[in-house]
């Protein structure tokens, strides 16, 4: 905290740098290094610093499935992380559904979804999660949804595989960039 007391997170440590590998992504910590010599002296704080880690990209080229694919517009675009490929169902019939493994139980913070055109069209859908691809449970439900382009949904669960289930659009088939 800001201000507050701290935790000393590493000893002897002789490099200019370090890296704390204890961080969870999106929070904010606070830093202060001391020196001690070799009487075990130790000198007072220095200057607070902060940094946020950064939020972590989980389904980036992992394993995907999807209810159809409309020719080379494959499940596995969804996530390549490019804004020049997508993935696109084979046609206009809903539902429709993109699904990724996540490869393990993950904890997920936040959906974001760069649906295919982005000013013109609203896509309704529900984001599911499951941790046996059998058993599925809502934790977004945006059936009545109306934003246009990119979507972001915030909670917290944890999950090995996440689908995507697009129930309508206002025109046209689903389709996302990222």
């Amino acid at each position: 905290l800001a201000g507050g007391s701290f935790t000393t997170i590493a000893n002897n440590v002789a490099l200019s740098n370090y890296t704390d590998h204890t961080v969870t992504a999106g929070t904010t910590y606070y830093y202060v290094v001391t020196a001690v010599d070799t009487s075990d002296n130790e000198s007072g704080q220095s200057n607070q610093v902060w940094a946020t880690s950064p939020m972590e990209l989980i389904s980036e080229d992992r394993p995907v499935t999807a209810s159809s694919i409309n020719g080379g517009y494959l499940p596995e675009n969804g996530n390549d992380g490019s804004l020049a490929t997508m993935w696109n169902a084979s046609d206009s019939s809903y539902p429709q559904w993109w699904c990724v493994d996540l490869g393990s139980v993950q904890r997920i913070n936040k959906v974001v979804i760069d649906w295919y055109d982005r000013t013109a069209r609203s896509y309704q859908y529900r984001i599911e999660i499951s941790d046996d691809d059998v058993n599925y449970r809502t934790v977004i439900d945006a059936t009545g949804n109306t934003t246009e382009g990119k979507t972001a949904n915030t909670f917290t669960a944890s999950a090995r595989y996440v689908r995507v289930s697009v129930t309508c659009s206002t025109s046209g088939w689903a389709a996302f960039w990222e």
